[in-house]
Formats: structure tokens, sequence, C-alpha cells
């Protein structure tokens, strides 16, 4: 793994709502970040982190996704994006598809993100890139959004 340090590391964090039992979310995220960086060899200094501290309704834009969003459209080299879950990235479908824009090279975008890691089932890191099976990705990402709604 420690040759994909070469790429730029993202990570993006984002609180699910403001209910009292989210309170310890971010910080839960954030440890949780830095055990799959750990458990890949990545520094966790050589990680740029996006947080969003407040819970968006599907439909408002998530500035520090926005802001991410337009650093990774201006890198040279593909990136590598952390979250603690696949749920973190999926809050609306648009911002679904710009996620599937970059990693597979679709509607005008060379490919942006190099590959995702996030934990699946428990405590297993998993991740997705280019190879992943579109269609199972589209629809864990759909489904993600289903279910906050």
């Amino acid at each position: 793994m420690k040759n994909l340090e070469k790429y730029p590391i993202f990570a993006y964090l984002r609180k699910s709502t403001n209910k009292k039992e989210q309170e310890l979310s971010l910080i839960q995220q954030e440890e949780w970040i830095n055990i799959i960086s750990e458990k890949l060899g990545f520094n966790i200094n050589n990680v740029k982190s996006y947080t969003e501290t407040k819970s968006w309704f599907e439909n408002k834009k998530r500035p520090m996704w926005n802001k991410m969003m337009k650093e990774i459209d201006k890198l040279k080299t593909p990136c590598i994006l952390i979250a603690h879950d696949t749920s973190r990235l999926s809050r609306n479908p648009k911002d679904n598809l710009a996620i599937t824009d970059r990693l597979y090279w679709d509607n005008w975008y060379k490919i942006k993100i190099k590959r995702i890691y996030f934990l699946w089932k428990g405590l297993k890191i998993h991740d997705w890139d280019s190879k992943t099976n579109k269609k199972i990705l589209t629809d864990k990402l759909k489904q993600n959004y289903d279910e906050s709604l």
C-alpha cells in the first residue's frame, strides 16, 4: 500500500444529524480514518481532511464536500479518498454522480479518484476503484441516499 501514498490522500467526515446520539460522530469517524490510514500504511499527516460539522439535509449544499471536490478536480494525479463508511459520501444523487464521474472517467471527467477506502461489515477495510463493478457501487450509493431520507 505504500506505493499509494504517492497520491494525494483526502478524508471526508460528515455528521448525519444534530441529535444527541450523534454528538461524538465526528470524533469516532476521525478515529476510524486514523485506523484505516495506519492499517494502509499512510502517514496521517499526509491526509487532508474535510469535515462537515453541521448535518445537511439532502437538498442542501455541503460546503466542505464542494471544497474537496474542487480540490480533487485541480489535481494532476488522481487521489485516494478515505471515509468511515460509504454513507458519509452519499448524501444526494448529484454527489453520488460526482463520485462515479471521478472514479470511472465519466461525463468528461478524467479519473480523479484512484481509490476509495472505507470500512465494510465491521472493521474490515474495503475499497472501490475504477475496476469495481459500477452497478454494485452505484446501487450502494443510491441505497445510502434512500436510507438517509
